[in-house]
């Protein structure tokens, strides 16, 4: 009995296995840019950078397997302009009008609490999941 629960156990566990990377899966993208060419604020934990082109070249050939989020606050969407292929424009951060920094001499940022809530619709509304 106890060798049966082990071998159902095992059987469960390389199933999932084999299962999740096709469930679960990105878009393998290739990067031209390396950290080094970024000021050090700007680089990423990942290391991934992709510049506009790119960005162009992944959405237009593979749209249902990329989820294009601009997380650019209106202010930078309405002076740089934006692009119709988004798939969604959910602010990451925004500015707090009401809080001045004295030190950087700007508004304070505030991060967006509902990015989290609204990115994870979008991803099942794709058909995504984490």
């Amino acid at each position: 009995m106890l060798n049966n629960v082990i071998k159902l156990t095992l059987i469960s566990a390389l199933s999932i296995t084999l299962v999740l990377p096709i469930i679960s899966y990105a878009v393998e993208i290739k990067t031209t840019i390396q950290h080094t060419q970024l000021v050090e604020e700007k680089q990423s934990e990942s290391n991934k950078y992709l510049t506009a082109k790119q960005t162009y070249n992944i959405v237009t050939a593979q749209p249902k397997e990329v989820l294009f989020i601009d997380v650019r606050t209106p202010s930078e969407i309405e002076f740089v302009g934006w692009t119709p292929l988004v798939d969604a424009v959910i602010p990451y951060m925004s500015n707090d009008f009401d809080e001045w920094d004295e030190q950087s001499q700007r508004y304070t940022k505030v991060i967006n609490g509902d990015f989290p809530i609204v990115f994870e619709e979008l991803l099942t509304e794709k058909g995504f999941n984490k």
